[in-house]
């Protein structure tokens, strides 16, 4: 396991460069068999669960993912750390999926913080954010992906830990249809928590029955007294939102735009076609300033 402990991954790969874990007939399958570990955390919020199902940390470059289908992780599907770079994933398909009433928590598609990540032609059905593109994340590309029953797609989160910045850069979302999410796309930034997004965009997704097509929230992880008393003073530059199409799921606002307090809102969206259940298209902002869109109060998160 190359140094890393059990309980962190079913599969490592560190420090290690030009590695290929590919199906040529489409038909390989790695099966994390989590649906035990989603059993007992059901009933044990402290259980410790293996990780991921594929990590990627150190030094590692040059990793090629495709033609596979992974399933039940315990935990996180796969996940690359800071130092990691040039890692392709392409004609994947990631499926959590309980047999009970026991959900199967935390199972994000991708937690990305490596640099050169290019993912294409992906199908992900799982139970936390479909991808989240986190700190130190740079130069990554995502280009046609469905993701089904998720968080969305997320940039962030940003601001965790205190006294420290987090940067994430040049991120590109193109050609997704998001079915039944809480968001399609949107950034998270903690409460108080310091950094930057720079340089992001979401192209041509089609939202199909999430809660919101887009959402930033300034107040991650908190409430609403923690994030009076600490608002964000995180950078958002150059992030741009276009070519939306579909339906949100509720008669509700189709985008809920919490920008940071103390921070800055270089956004700016475009042709956005999504209507809500009722046919209004209504855009909830807060310290957003002109951002593209004709936006009412009540943005909160």
């Amino acid at each position: 396991m190359y140094g890393v402990t059990r309980k962190q991954a079913v599969m490592t790969l560190e420090d290690v460069n030009d590695v290929s874990i590919i199906s040529k007939t489409g038909t390989g399958v790695i099966d994390g068999n989590g649906q035990a570990a989603w059993e007992i955390l059901d009933s044990n919020k402290s259980y410790s669960r293996v990780k991921c199902l594929l990590y990627m940390t150190g030094k590692t470059s040059g990793v090629t993912i495709s033609g596979i289908t992974m399933k039940n992780p315990p935990n996180v599907f796969s996940s690359v750390r800071n130092g990691v770079s040039n890692i392709a994933y392409s004609d994947l398909t990631l499926t959590a999926v309980s047999t009970t009433d026991a959900l199967p928590k935390n199972t994000d598609g991708f937690d990305i913080a490596g640099m050169g990540i290019c993912m294409m032609n992906i199908t992900v059905v799982n139970g936390d954010d479909c991808i989240a593109v986190q700190n130190g994340a740079e130069d990554v590309t995502v280009t046609n992906i469905h993701c089904t029953g998720s968080h969305g797609l997320s940039i962030g989160s940003i601001g965790k830990t205190t006294g420290k910045v987090d940067t994430v850069k040049n991120i590109l979302f193109k050609d997704a249809k998001m079915t039944n999410c809480s968001k399609a796309a949107g950034i998270k930034i903690y409460s108080g928590g310091y950094g930057t997004a720079d340089v992001s965009n979401v192209e041509n997704v089609i939202v199909d029955g999430t809660s919101y097509a887009f959402q930033i929230q300034s107040c991650y992880g908190s409430d609403d007294k923690e994030f009076a008393s600490k608002p964000s003073t995180a950078k958002l530059t150059d992030v741009v939102v276009k070519g939306f199409t579909g339906a949100t799921d509720k008669d509700e606002p189709i985008a809920n735009i919490n920008c940071p307090a103390k921070g800055t809102c270089g956004l700016s969206l475009s042709d956005m076609k999504v209507k809500a259940s009722s046919g209004k298209a209504e855009y909830q902002c807060a310290n957003a300033g002109s951002i593209g869109v004709e936006c009412v109060p009540g943005a909160s998160g």
